[in-house]
């Protein structure tokens, strides 16, 4: 039986109890807090298998094995928080602008109207950014209640409203 190598200290101990039993937090993060508790092979901690303790905390061993090693890599926090998505912020500013100024011009010869695809061909080439995606430019044209399907005349007029 492979014994955890997660030694906590008293401070850790009583922080983690304190996390999960108390206040409101993700069904998730409470059991990640109980399974180190468990595999604490501290002075205080009853030092569990991880067999046994992904039985008491309802975990595959795997997941269990993915716990501890986070926490020795990462550290307490880590380990029971909760991660937040990176989320590109760029599309915020000058890709903003510069999406709106195109699509209120007349599209390029050869097309009725603007696409997605021509766009961010566009965007890319001018080097407004180095990528975007196809939804982050639907996403921005929605936000800005413009939409492809009507006439350049219509949007130069929605746009000068703004």
């Amino acid at each position: 039986m492979e014994r955890a190598n997660v030694a906590l200290t008293q401070e850790q101990r009583n922080e983690l109890e304190k996390f999960s039993t108390t206040g409101t937090r993700s069904a998730k993060a409470i059991l990640r807090a109980r399974a180190l508790l468990l595999l604490d092979a501290g002075e205080a901690g009853p030092a569990w298998t991880i067999q046994r303790a992904s039985i008491a905390v309802g975990f595959s061993t795997r997941a269990l094995k993915q716990v501890k090693a986070q926490f020795i890599a990462e550290g307490l926090n880590a380990t029971i928080m909760r991660k937040t998505p990176f989320r590109d912020t760029h599309a915020n500013g000058p890709l903003k602008t510069r999406l709106i100024e195109l699509v209120c011009r007349k599209p390029p010869t050869g097309c009725v109207r603007w696409s997605l695809r021509l766009l961010r061909n566009k965007l890319i080439e001018e080097g407004v950014v180095a990528s975007v995606s196809l939804p982050t430019i639907g996403a921005l044209l929605r936000k800005a209640n413009l939409d492809l399907t009507i006439s350049t005349r219509s949007l130069r007029n929605a746009a000068a409203r703004m």
